[in-house]
């Protein structure tokens, strides 16, 4: 039995409601699958400051044009070549819109374990750096990938840096005191011509040990921003984090040019010390261990110069303590979610 031209022509308009629908789903889906695939290319991730909590946000444009390029191609392939167009773009916005949503599922559950690492990192260098200023043994944090996964790197970098602010502290305390201990300024130390040169020579050592320390704390410090710039960590720690230790390493010189400034001017009056003494050979003398000056202008200079150097050595004692502070103080620039 044959269809007349009208009843197939009848069947042909009962299919286009069908098919428009079928159309209208599908695009619907795909609609939604590229809003979707939008959301899991946008990488939201808190991240931490020197002084408050920020949210970092960041578009991956070429990832998601992309993926917008291949299901254009593949709805245009399926309308020049299927023979069940409807059906068949119903079925790729179908899985598109799956797939998709499965993966913004799994981003999502990746993210929340990255804030729980994140999160552990943060309070685990703070831990570390108490323990570290009581002299505790800290190797325990390191290497831990099972708690920290891709934060590893900061934290094994943040207990090198730790160490290195705190080796730092310590030996510059420890070559001060050497030196202090080596070239006492008693008065017996300018008895006579080479007791003054021995004195100057030891400002001198002094002054090498200073930028020596300084050199070797910025050596260290340029080699952990080296490392966490070349790390694999996400752009929304790392730049954030950078931004944040270049702000601490500028503070620390700021800090450190302060104490130059005030050391300078300490060696400075004590060479004047050494020079006013270097010029009176002969017309003073020491008993008890105190200087006696043969007149009164000498004795009135002597005092004035005395005052002015516990002055700046005061200084220097501040300023060494604001400069030990602030490189401790990088145990404060943690994260804080």
């Amino acid at each position: 039995m044959e269809l007349s031209d009208l009843e197939i022509s009848k069947m042909g308009r009962d299919h286009k409601p069908e098919n428009l629908r079928t159309l209208i789903v599908a695009v619907i889906l795909l609609l939604l699958g590229l809003i979707v695939a939008g959301i899991r290319y946008i990488d939201f991730l808190t991240y931490f400051g020197i002084k408050k909590v920020s949210l970092w946000t960041s578009f991956s444009g070429t990832d998601f044009t992309g993926e917008f390029l291949v299901v254009l191609t593949l709805t245009i392939m399926i309308g020049i070549f299927s023979s069940r167009k409807f059906k068949a773009l119903l079925l790729l916005a179908f899985i598109y819109f799956v797939i998709s949503t499965g993966m913004l599922v799994f981003k999502g559950v990746e993210f929340a374990g990255d804030i729980k690492r994140l999160k552990a990192v943060g309070s685990d260098i703070k831990i570390m750096a108490e323990k570290a200023t009581k002299n505790e043994d800290i190797n325990g944090f390191l290497g831990n990938t099972n708690k920290y996964g891709k934060f590893t790197i900061l934290m094994d970098s943040s207990h090198e840096m730790i160490v290195s602010s705190k080796n730092r502290v310590s030996t510059l305390n420890n070559q001060i005191q050497a030196l202090n201990t080596k070239y006492q300024i008693t008065p017996m130390a300018f008895k006579d011509l080479p007791s003054i040169a021995n004195i100057q020579q030891g400002m001198r050592e002094y002054r090498n040990v200073l930028y020596s320390e300084q050199s070797l704390y910025f050596k260290d410090l340029d080699l952990y921003i080296s490392e966490i710039g070349r790390s694999n960590l996400p752009s929304a720690v790392k730049a954030p984090l950078l931004e944040q230790l270049r702000n601490y390493k500028n503070q620390v010189d700021a800090q450190y040019n302060e104490y130059n400034t005030a050391a300078d001017a300490n060696f400075a009056k004590i060479n004047e010390y050494c020079e006013f003494f270097k010029k009176r050979q002969g017309k003073y003398s020491i008993k008890n261990n105190n200087f006696v000056f043969q007149t009164p202008t000498d004795l009135a200079e002597f005092q004035r110069i005395t005052n002015e150097l516990g002055a700046t050595g005061a200084k220097v004692q501040e300023e060494l303590q604001k400069l030990q502070q602030k490189i401790n103080s990088y145990q404060s620039s943690t994260i804080d979610i």
